[in-house]
């Protein structure tokens, strides 16, 4: 038996059954030979309950085993037993040939194995790469739409190959880095304005611990890429391939070892502007997934505040984050239907139209964009209040910040937490 394996990978149909059955007769008419079907999430559709299970039978016709994750789409659905048809998540690793294949879908805990060759399936991508999308799709409501928690799957895997979708304009293109190939196989369901399926879907050829990716569209015809001359796969009314269109954004940097592992301390300023530590914490950043300098510190900035969250809930009922995007809406004074942009309220914010709180508040975020507002709610017998508003960001700010702004915080009600890099561990 050859140790070559070949997987048949698409992803994010979203309930369109009219593209699945393209994909199948493409695949079927071009005799695409293949070990296994690979779908990484959205397959169904919410508003439509029996058309996940419709899709995998009609995608068994192709006669292979099918594994698949699921995704933010794949929910409200009708499930039934098919053979040969595997939700990993349930499943757990399962082994094909010299390799073991790991899906992630609703599950974020690793599993352990031993496996040296893995090929690891998702639906979202590692916060960083091939991640860009709208906000809507973004978790952290930012232009990424990948998770910090699937970085740290491909830290402790380190596979051959990572399969994932989720981001619709990064679909299509592969992006070696680190010794891992990063596949996003996004979107099956594309389709233009007159109605033509343009869905891609590909195969990826692994031997030993190289892959190689061949990458397909529906009602595509077969041209030379105007920008590399490569013969590439692509609907008819398109010059360019997709990962030339996006080579912009695929540039690497390399991050230095020291942040590997950092040591973080967090501090509380009290009224007195007296420091108070409250927690000395080891984070890891898996390294070998971050790309570049800007992704690293959105990364850190990320798992930061998700810790500082976790220090606040030793001492409140709830700690809810505000999303940057209400904090106007939140802490804002004026209401009279006036349009007015968030850069405007950072560099020429009125105390006397938009309120003392916000304008404190907005004097940080000119500085740095990197600055999270928390409160802790507690419960009494009057309900659940709002006991404290904390403003959480690096030390280095409070030089920038001045000690007037500081004490016009501090007068405002909020309690800032900072943090400083110690040392590297």
């Amino acid at each position: 038996m050859s140790n070559r394996l070949k997987i048949l990978a698409f992803s994010d149909v979203h309930g369109r059954i009219d593209a699945v059955e393209k994909f199948v007769n493409d695949v079927k008419r071009r005799k695409i030979v293949f070990d296994f079907v690979a779908i990484d999430g959205d397959i169904g559709n919410p508003q439509k309950p029996k058309i996940f299970s419709e899709i995998l039978k009609k995608i068994s016709e192709l006669e292979k085993p099918i594994l698949f994750v699921r995704g933010n789409w794949d929910v409200n659905f009708s499930w039934e037993h098919l053979d040969n048809v595997y939700d990993l998540d349930k499943t757990g690793p399962m082994h094909v040939k010299e390799y073991v294949i790991i899906g992630h879908g609703r599950n974020a805990k690793p599993y352990t194995t031993e496996h040296s060759r893995v090929i690891l399936i998702t639906h979202y991508p590692p916060y960083g790469i091939l991640d860009k999308g709208r906000k809507l799709e973004a978790p952290q409501n930012t232009l990424h739409s990948g998770l910090v928690e699937i970085n740290y799957l491909v830290n402790f895997y380190n596979p051959v190959v990572h399969i994932f979708g989720h981001s619709h304009s990064f679909g299509g293109v592969e992006f070696f880095f680190n010794g891992i190939m990063y596949v996003n196989v996004a979107r099956l369901d594309r389709v233009t304005k007159s109605g033509s399926h343009i869905g891609n879907y590909c195969i990826i050829n692994i031997e030993g611990d190289k892959a190689r990716v061949n990458w397909f569209y529906l009602n595509g015809i077969w041209k030379n890429c105007s920008s590399c001359r490569r013969r590439v796969h692509l609907p008819a009314n398109w010059r360019i391939c997709r990962r030339c269109s996006r080579r912009r954004e695929l540039r690497k940097e390399k991050i230095p070892e020291s942040y590997r592992v950092m040591k973080i301390r967090v501090q509380k300023i009290n009224m007195d502007k007296s420091v108070e530590d409250l927690a000395l914490i080891d984070v890891e950043i898996p390294v070998q997934t971050i790309k570049d300098n800007v992704v690293l510190h959105d990364f850190i900035d990320i798992v930061l505040s998700k810790k500082v969250g976790e220090i606040l809930q030793k001492y409140h009922y709830i700690v809810m984050k505000i999303p940057k995007e209400k904090i106007i809406e939140t802490y804002g004074e004026r209401n009279d239907g006036m349009v007015i942009p968030f850069s405007e309220y950072l560099f020429s914010c009125d105390e006397k139209l938009y309120g003392r709180k916000l304008c404190a508040l907005m004097k940080l975020f000119s500085i740095d964009k990197r600055v999270h507002v928390f409160w802790g709610i507690n419960c009494d017998s009057n309900g659940k209040t709002i006991e404290r508003e904390y403003v959480f960001f690096a030390k280095p700010l409070l030089e920038k910040l001045g000690n007037e702004a500081l004490s016009r915080l501090i007068k405002e009600g909020f309690t800032p937490i900072i943090f400083e890099k110690m040392c590297t561990v």
